[in-house]
């Protein structure tokens, strides 16, 4: 009988590759899936292209007993594989390339690569024949109900949160997340449908904060910085202005914001918007990416920016208890 959704993530304590031991055997399944809406994702140029930033994860190749499969859109150059193989210390590269398996779909289209696996269900097929399911999982991109009915066509758990969960990675979700859980953030506002409530809710935040100079809107739904848009607010001269005065001039200046979506207003009314006070640090610092997961042994691992994963030099990495209510 097939298992549900749920019941393959209770399997991550047994398979997932950061319990088990280096001499343990494992299976991977890469899934780099961009599965934004279509309209989001032709925003982005060269989007499939964006699939290769996973190739990171065939490090963990450095195990003689791991096998990996990583799936893509289009067929991945063999030199960008064996470029990263190279360097991978301590491991040679032709030992690793036997126990890596490729399968793309043929389709540069813009559509998510979920979507086009879930279409080919000979592909799948295929796929799972490549694979140890009773020792495998998938590593995705991020998760939605696409790479939901992914594992649960496949049969195999995949390391990621439930897409019921989705809200909480919003704008408004993470707003609320900080303050449930007193996490120091930005002022700003609830989410708003249209230019005249985004106009009043700028006003609103102005007047609470007269000494700021720049807010930023956020669409609610947007991703690397394509939904984001700064308003500066010296040049409209709020203070010298009446409440009613205020806002209409607000209201000009966000009929005219650069937001990079060309139809932002289309999205501001489906999915809102909030907007947020600007902070200005007192220097410019390198920013840090890192990926965060949980699986439900219960505990948090932060891993370090992909371009210290190259060189397989990886510190020791923070283990926290996550407390249970």
């Amino acid at each position: 009988m097939a298992l549900s959704f749920q019941e393959l993530q209770q399997q991550l304590r047994q398979r997932s590759p950061q319990r088990r031991g280096e001499d343990d055997t494992s299976d991977l399944l890469v899934v780099p899936s961009l599965s934004f809406e279509p309209r989001e994702l032709a925003l982005v140029s060269g989007v499939h292209h964006y699939e290769e930033r996973a190739l990171f994860e065939l490090m963990r190749l450095r195990n003689p007993h791991t096998r990996l499969t990583y799936l893509s859109s289009t067929l991945l150059s063999e030199l960008v594989v064996e470029a990263v193989l190279e360097l991978m210390p301590g491991m040679p590269a032709a030992h690793a390339r036997r126990r890596l398996a490729l399968f793309d779909t043929g389709d540069a289209s813009s559509r998510p690569l979920t979507a086009k696996l879930l279409e080919r269900p000979v592909l799948l097929r295929r796929i799972r024949e490549q694979l140890r399911p009773e020792r495998c999982v998938i590593s995705c991109f991020m998760v939605t109900a696409l790479e939901k009915e992914l594992s649960e066509r496949l049969q195999i758990p995949l390391l990621g949160t439930d897409p019921a969960l989705a809200p909480w990675g919003s704008k408004r979700g993470s707003r609320r997340l900080f303050a449930r859980c007193a996490v120091p953030h930005p002022p700003g506002s609830e989410l708003v449908h249209d230019l005249d409530a985004l106009a009043e809710a700028t006003a609103e935040l102005w007047e609470a904060h007269p000494e700021l100079e720049r807010v930023v809107v956020k669409l609610n739904e947007g991703f690397s910085g394509e939904g984001n848009a700064c308003l500066d607010l010296a040049p409209l001269a709020l203070a010298q202005h009446s409440a009613e005065a205020r806002r209409r001039r607000l209201r000009l200046a966000l009929e005219v914001l650069p937001m990079p979506p060309p139809e932002w207003r289309d999205l501001l009314v489906e999915q809102g918007a909030l907007v947020e006070a600007w902070l200005q640090g007192a220097r410019r610092s390198a920013r840090r990416a890192c990926r965060e997961w949980s699986i439900p042994t219960a505990r948090w691992r932060c891993s370090p920016p992909m371009s210290r994963c190259w060189g397989g030099q990886r510190p020791d990495l923070p283990r926290l208890p996550i407390p249970r209510r």
